[in-house]
């Protein structure tokens, strides 16, 4: 009897056990948040900006510095200058003023008022009053040669005529030292440079020595040239031409 009532409640054991199923796996705890540590604030000590005591401008030195013009210092006025015979003369201090002529002599003349002009150019006022000199060029012209435009052929001048009558210019030339050889031509420009035609030759031109020329420019490219050899036996071609700016002659060398 005992063994049955032992068999029934193993039987009704198993029987809730199998009714039940499989027991759940044990859960895994939850972390445990842990509070975030605490920051404490430092406070940072203000910055404090040192005042920048006022600036104080250093007086400027006395202004020492050579003039930005090339020119050399103004002489004293008045003073005496020697001109060339061709020196022109221009009725102001610059070259955008009417050209008076040359001087027509050579010459001691007297410098009574000096100016430089927007170009650089320092000019000089004759005390006759027969214009300004532009006495930059004249310091800087180290050609063998002078020429300008005369209002008539000089008397003792070495002389050639094209034979124009009309619009003629009298053309001279100042030998600076003794020249021989000498040609006069007239130019044609071309690209690259200028075609010169033989219009007339003479041996020699001494020293001071004059030759004109009575020619005719026919316009701004009109140019007639002279060509010589030097004391030094050097051969030179001397371009003259008229400026379109205010009718004076230029002469440069090719």
């Amino acid at each position: 009897m005992k063994r049955q009532i032992a068999l029934i409640a193993a039987l009704a054991l198993l029987s809730g056990c199998a009714a039940a199923g499989p027991s759940p796996a044990p859960a895994t705890p939850a972390p445990t948040e842990q509070a975030a540590p605490t920051v404490t604030e430092t406070t940072v000590p203000m910055e404090t900006e040192t005042p920048t005591p006022p600036e104080t401008e250093a007086p400027a030195p006395p202004d020492t510095a050579a003039p930005a013009e090339t020119q050399p210092p103004a002489a004293e006025l008045p003073y005496t200058l020697s001109l060339e015979c061709t020196a022109q003369l221009f009725a102001g201090p610059d070259y955008d003023s009417a050209l008076n002529g040359p001087v027509g002599i050579d010459g001691t003349f007297t410098i009574v008022e000096e100016s430089t002009d927007a170009e650089g150019n320092l000019w000089g006022r004759l005390k006759s009053g027969a214009g300004w000199v532009d006495l930059t060029r004249l310091r800087g012209d180290g050609a063998p040669v002078s020429a300008c435009i005369f209002p008539a052929a000089p008397d003792s001048a070495e002389h050639y005529s094209s034979g124009e009558t009309e619009f003629v210019s009298h053309l001279v030339f100042r030998a600076r030292e003794d020249l021989s050889g000498l040609t006069f031509e007239q130019l044609t420009m071309e690209e690259g440079g200028y075609s010169s035609a033989g219009l007339y030759s003479f041996d020699a031109l001494g020293e001071g020595e004059l030759f004109c020329a009575d020619v005719v420019f026919a316009g701004d490219m009109s140019a007639f040239g002279l060509s010589f050899t030097g004391e030094d036996g050097t051969i030179h071609r001397y371009a003259a031409y008229q400026s379109g700016r205010n009718g004076e002659l230029l002469l440069s060398e090719y």
